[in-house]
């Protein structure tokens, strides 16, 4: 058989296999649609009250934990939001679970910052030569509403922290540079603010980011007739509170918020874990140090719950549920009591997507379909936990002694671990939760990797001989290995079209039927529409408050087009687990997900 007739039956075999799937997609949808949300109840607290009425019982006591280990940039939004819960705020209490590292780390920072303050290096600021930057500026600037005060602001920056340059003619002119901010403070802040820290952080590269956020604070005090311009460099003018309030931990963030919200009703506790607990579900202090992981985090909770504690509901510290996820648990729990199943709702990961770049962007609205269409039928075979929006009951936990502090993916051993003692299986619950997508590639790469590498070791926990190892197998390996090969041959026939309309490969040498050639080019196109009906199926979830003013910040359907390019890159993090197990250097730390401030 030629090799031409080689490549195109393989080419032909993946994107057959590549429609196999689509179809298989549509029909959970179908599945989904008809048997979880379709049959969601329009529950209101009344209804769930009047079934509790004709059992004699209040309001389960449900617990929600946060474990929150460097949060101090969503814990806030997350409290809040929280507190909007539909249910009756003396039968939930929220716990927030900060560590004891993270207050040592920040002490240690906050030191370290401020010697470096006093012995910056004024010389080191510039590796920009200084014409190229002044220009640069100067583009960039001119057409801002707030122009003459940036003009000021850059100069003043490149003079205090520059010996090469000459202030005289700037200084003359700052009478009328301050007249200027007078008559523009009318327009849009917003706006302003954006752009003075952009020129913080270019004029200064090198400056500690704590300095750079200080320098901005000081700017706009002075723009609001706090303090005056003399003062805007002066390091011994912060007071040791102000000094502090620049490095806010989770901490105190959430003592912050928690305090008015208490003294309505709420039940909050802010937790923190002792450096050197062991992990371990009963209570115990270890002599040796124990990273700090999700599960070790929880497990501290666990042992400091209410004692008419029945239901544990699990958040991630930038999780967003529906305001009445608390009243559903609450009816399945009414209905099943002891029997009340784990139950496991949908996570949209997308809530920052206008900051997400362009594969981060395309990963967060698949995992957003597959939770949305798919997770109510994988549990149907795999006791699948997801950690986040989830819900147990308390006696479930105290019989499997809590989490293993040393799993990479907490969640989904616990769920399979709960299946296996008590014979416990996960449902799906139709209320949906908003959370984050790591932004950048390599932050995102690693998210996925942990999770993958989670799944093979929960998988070397079980017996080859066991039907859940062959489901996790085929569900896990097998499945990203075909997405990764499929990805590969589409991304191959791609490039050898347009090299063949380019003229890069002649002709006469090409092995693919240029019919086939575009055949397979045009099946490119259903491909983009259904990454833009996934753009506008969650749409609704995404914080506007994050998309950019300027016009190319607007063009997501430019950006979504360009990560389609790209999607043979995200099934790699899944393979590449795949392969450091297989070489035997498997990650074997617990590695914390990036979070986008809210």
């Amino acid at each position: 058989m030629k090799v031409s007739l080689w490549i195109q039956l393989i080419a032909l075999g993946c994107y057959a296999l590549t429609l196999f799937y689509f179809i298989r997609l549509l029909i959970w949808r179908w599945m989904s649609d008809k048997q979880v949300w379709r049959k969601k109840l329009p529950l209101d607290r009344d209804t769930v009250k009047y079934l509790l009425a004709h059992q004699c019982e209040p309001f389960p006591f449900i617990s929600l934990l946060i474990p929150a280990k460097n949060e101090s940039v969503v814990i806030q939004a997350t409290l809040s939001n929280l507190a909007k819960l539909d249910y009756p705020v003396d039968r939930f209490e929220i716990l927030v679970i900060t560590d004891e590292r993270e207050e040592n780390s920040n002490a240690r920072k906050m030191q370290s910052t401020w010697e470096s303050l006093q012995k910056y290096d004024r010389q080191k600021a510039y590796r920009i030569p200084v014409e190229l930057r002044k220009t640069w500026f100067s583009y960039r600037f001119r057409t801002e509403p707030h122009g003459p005060f940036f003009s000021y602001l850059h100069e003043r920056l490149r003079r205090e922290f520059s010996i090469e340059y000459s202030s005289e003619t700037y200084t003359a002119k700052l009478p009328l540079v301050i007249q200027k901010i007078a008559q523009q403070l009318s327009l849009d802040k917003k706006q302003m603010k954006r752009t003075l820290m952009i020129v913080i952080r270019q004029v200064l590269p090198d400056c500690p980011c704590k300095i750079q956020q200080w320098l901005y604070r000081n700017f706009l005090q002075w723009i609001e007739g706090f303090i005056s311009p003399d003062q805007l460099f002066l390091a011994d003018s912060i007071d040791p509170e102000s000094w502090k309030a620049l490095f806010p931990t989770t901490l105190t963030v959430a003592t912050q918020t928690a305090e008015p919200l208490i003294q309505q009703g709420f039940r909050i506790k802010i937790l923190t874990v002792p450096e050197w607990y062991d992990g371990v579900f009963i209570q115990s202090l270890g002599k040796t140090s124990t990273d700090s992981t999700k599960g070790r985090a929880l497990n501290w909770a666990l042992q400091n719950l209410d004692e008419r504690c029945t239901v544990v509901g699990f958040y991630d510290a930038e999780s967003q549920p529906a305001k009445e996820v608390l009243l559903h648990v609450a009816f399945r729990y009414a209905r099943e009591k002891e029997k009340m199943p784990i139950l496991q709702g949908p996570l949209f990961q997308v809530r920052n997507f206008y900051l997400l770049g362009i594969l981060s962007r395309l990963g967060g609205l698949y995992k957003a379909l597959s939770h949305d269409w798919y997770l109510p039928v994988i549990f149907k075979s795999i006791p699948f936990a997801g950690g986040t929006n989830l819900f147990i009951r308390k006696s479930i936990l105290t019989e499997i002694n809590g989490f293993n502090p040393l799993s990479l993916t907490e969640d989904l051993e616990l769920g399979v671990r709960a299946f296996q003692q008590t014979d416990t299986r996960v449902e799906f619950l139709p209320v949906i939760s908003t959370e984050q997508t790591p932004p950048q590639w390599h932050q995102f790469f690693v998210q996925r990797l942990r999770w993958a590498s989670g799944h093979l070791e929960v998988m070397n926990s079980l017996s080859p001989k066991t039907r859940l190892f062959w489901q996790l197998f085929i569900q896990g390996p097998l499945e990203w290995l075909t997405y990764q090969f499929i990805g590969l041959v589409v991304l191959v026939m791609n490039l050898w079209f347009l090299g063949v309309k380019l003229h890069f490969f002649p002709t006469i040498q090409t092995s693919v039927s240029p019919y086939l050639s575009y055949a397979l080019a045009l099946l490119n196109i259903p491909y983009i529409l259904f990454s833009f009906y996934c753009l506008h199926r969650y749409a609704f979830t995404f914080d506007s408050n994050l998309r950019s003013d300027s016009l190319f910040g607007r063009m997501d359907w430019l950006k979504l087009i360009v990560s389609a390019l790209f999607v043979f890159l995200l099934p790699l993090p899944y393979t590449y687990a795949i392969w450091l197990r297989i070489i035997g250097k498997a990650p074997t730390r617990w590695v914390k997900t990036v979070r986008t401030a809210e």
